[in-house]
This record gives C-alpha cells, structure tokens and sequence, in this order.
C-alpha cells in the first residue's frame, strides 16, 4: 500500500494552513495513497505567543482539525495530522497529533512526551516547556498500513520510547518533525534509519521546510525508512507531497533476517555493591558496602575501614548475609576512616545505630528474604533470567566473591538480619 507526504512550510494564518492540508488530502487520494502523513504543527507554525495567542483553543474548537476531519471522510482517506498545538483544560498546551479515519472519526491521539528546549550554537534556543505540558503514554494504533506508532519531532532521540512501541506490536513509527536546520543537517537522517533498524519497522517523517513567516528554518527532508534502514523516499527541501510504498513484506523480511525483537531482554535498572559482614579485633560485628571484593582489599589495605563502634581499624570477614542494594536508595552509611582519639560516647554509637537500623528496616520492607537461595537468584537477575528485584539472603563469603568476579552486584546489610523462621 501507498503512504503520502505533505511536507509543508506552515505559517501564522490557521486557515490557510488547513487550506494547504485539505488540498493534501485530496491530492494523496488523487495519488493511490492508503493514508496522508502531515508535519508537526500542521495547523500553526508561529513563535510570537501574543499574536498566537487568539487561533490557540481546544481540541474541539479547532477549525483545522475539523477541516481535516471533513476531508478525510469527503475522499475517503486515512490521516495521521502530525500535530496541533492544543489548548488544555489546565491552560497548558499539549502538541497533539491526531490519527484520523476515513470516516473523519479520530481513532488515536498522541500528546508529545519529551520537549525541546535547547541552546544550538546558531543562537537559536527553543523552550518548549515554557507553553506545553507532556504527554505521559505510548499510543499505537491499527491503520491500514499496519500497527502505528506514535511520535513527534523531538521524541525521535528516545530510543525507549521506540522500543515501548515495537513491544506493543508498531510496524510503522509515524515521527512528524520541524526540524531546526542546524540538528537536521547533523541528526535527521542517522536517527531515523537507527530507529527504523532498532524496531524492524517502516519510519515515516512528514516534516516542516524552509523560511516560515515568524522567521524560523525549518530542515525539510520528509523522508520514509524502510525496516532494513534503508531511505525508500527523501523529499529534500521543496515543499509538496511524495509517495513511498509501503510493503509488509519487508517488515517480514528484515526481523527474520535479525530477530531483534525476539531477541530483546529485559535491562536490570538496579545497581548494588557487595555488602560484607565485618568483625573487628574488639568483637564488634558490622556490615559495610564496597563495589566489589577487590574494593574491599584494597581499602582494607589503605586503613580505610574501621569499625564503627569502637573506631578499630583491625577488622576481618565475618558470616556474610550480601544483599542486592539499590542505586539512589537512601541509605545510612558508616564511618570509613578510624577516629583519632578515644572510642565515641556510648549515646552517640547508641543513636547511630538506631539510625542505620531504621533505615535498613525500611529499605528491607521492599526486599524478599531468599536464604539460601540467595547466589543462584542474584546470578538470575544479573544474567536477565528473572525480572529484577531487591534481595536479600545467607552466602557464604567465598560464594560473594564468585559472584563479585563475574560482575554480580552484591552489597552486605549493615544491621544482622534474622531469618523469618527463626523469628518468634
């Protein structure tokens, strides 16, 4: 089936504007096309917000949009409008595109997630935030050419997005763009063929071009990628509308040529350290974090681990109970470095511990104790086996270090732990 392109250089006047877009769709009906892809801010393309002002109103007040509506019901056409800077019920604005049947019917929205505010070294600097509010979901959609998935402009450099796309079932990335000049030149191509390779799917990119009436530049390059990353149409600068076929046969080929989706996994966002439990000659047993065992030796070497309690800088492994900590949890550290001087008030230790306590209860309130069981589910989690999770459990100290050598992320607590079956 047959995709269109309206590349366009919209201006400050909606209705002329829309006047551009029905005229689209009629000539990409005229042209065979199955469904019409439009730019970003298809209906307004203006930076002065005081003269924009008065055309900015809700979704159901737009005249663009209803006219876009009107005439893809009148020639029977699919439209994906790019987007429309709408008014929100906060005062806020949403960049929206909208995905419009053949019946005028709006079978998906899309509020653009990520907002562009940048300083290019032209001199340009764009703060998208100042006006707009982001969108906060993914959104797919079954069109006739395929399960569609839904973008804008800037979200293009968030491969997450594009892959949350590809995992709901998207063969083909609708990103409509205005593309300043300066990013264009340097990131447009490269980034669309990347993520049209990273999903095995078809990227259409309608864009804005040229001198706009409130002076900005626009990059153009309406451009469709196929599965293989491989350019199937490229619109350079003119303005106007271009066809690019759109065969499933592709998608086909390109992921059974490399099953990129099959072969995805999950990537564990949680970092631990390897806690050990310590002893020194004074009798005291503490835990303490490091982020391996040869971080452990090496500091132990420098004089850098001390007791906590007493200050003595003579300590050694004792039974170990490591836990998978989590990166940005808080937690409450010890002192690393003996004091000079004698041994801290027993007030002092006293409340010190409370504190570290405390905070490790309340971090174990997340973590499933495991026992024994504890090397082989941390091995799991690290080698993508099983979903990522906070652990704790018993290992012996040998057992951490097999872990810390083959890159485990594994931490000690800093309180002794009981077991649920020993507890009363």
């Amino acid at each position: 089936m047959k995709a269109a392109l309206l590349q366009m250089t919209s201006g400050i006047d909606p209705a002329d504007n829309a006047r551009t877009l029905v005229e689209g769709v009629e000539q990409a009906k005229a042209g065979g096309a199955a469904m019409l892809f439009t730019p970003e801010m298809s209906g307004l393309l203006d930076r002065d917000r005081d003269r924009a002002s008065g055309s900015l109103v809700r979704e159901e007040e737009d005249r663009v949009l209803a006219a876009v509506r009107d005439a893809a019901a009148k020639h029977r056409l699919w439209v994906h409008l790019g987007s429309l800077a709408v008014l929100r019920e906060d005062g806020k604005l949403a960049n929206r595109g909208f995905v419009i049947d053949d019946t005028g019917a709006i079978r998906a929205r899309y509020d653009k997630m990520h907002l562009f505010d940048v300083d290019l070294p032209s001199g340009e600097s764009w703060r998208e935030s100042n006006s707009y509010a982001p969108g906060e979901r993914a959104v797919t959609v079954a069109t006739p050419l395929g399960v569609l998935g839904l973008a804008i402009c800037y979200d293009l450099r968030f491969p997450d997005l594009f892959r949350a796309l590809s995992d709901a079932g998207a063969t083909l990335l609708a990103v409509p763009a205005a593309f300043t000049r300066p990013t264009g030149a340097a990131h447009w191509h490269v980034l669309m063929r990347a993520r049209a390779i990273e999903a095995a799917a078809f990227v259409i990119a309608a864009a804005q071009t040229g001198i706009h009436a409130d002076g900005r530049a626009t990059y153009g390059h309406s451009l469709v990628a196929d599965p293989w990353g491989e350019l199937l149409l490229d619109m350079g600068e003119p303005a106007g509308l271009g066809f690019a076929e759109v065969d499933p046969a592709r998608t086909e080929a390109a992921r059974a040529r490399v099953p990129v989706l099959k072969h995805r996994r999950a990537i564990p966002r949680r970092i631990a350290v390897i806690v050990f439990d310590l002893k020194c000659s004074g009798g005291h047993v503490f835990e303490a974090w490091f982020g391996s065992s040869v971080a452990w030796e090496e500091q132990r070497a420098a004089g850098l681990v001390a007791c906590p309690i007493c200050g003595n800088g003579e300590v050694a492994k004792a039974v170990m109970a490591p836990n998978v900590g989590v990166k940005g949890n808080s937690r409450t550290t010890v002192p690393t470095t003996a004091p000079s001087g004698e041994a801290p008030p027993p007030e002092v230790v006293k409340a010190a511990m409370e504190m570290i306590a405390s905070a490790q209860a309340k971090m174990l309130e997340t973590s499933q104790w495991v026992g024994t069981a504890f090397t082989d589910k941390a091995r799991a989690m690290h080698l993508g086996d099983e979903p990522a999770a906070q652990i704790h459990g018993q290992a012996t100290p040998e057992q951490a270090q097999e872990l810390a050598e083959e890159g485990v992320p594994v931490a000690p607590l800093l309180v002794p732990v009981v077991p649920p079956e020993r507890r009363n």
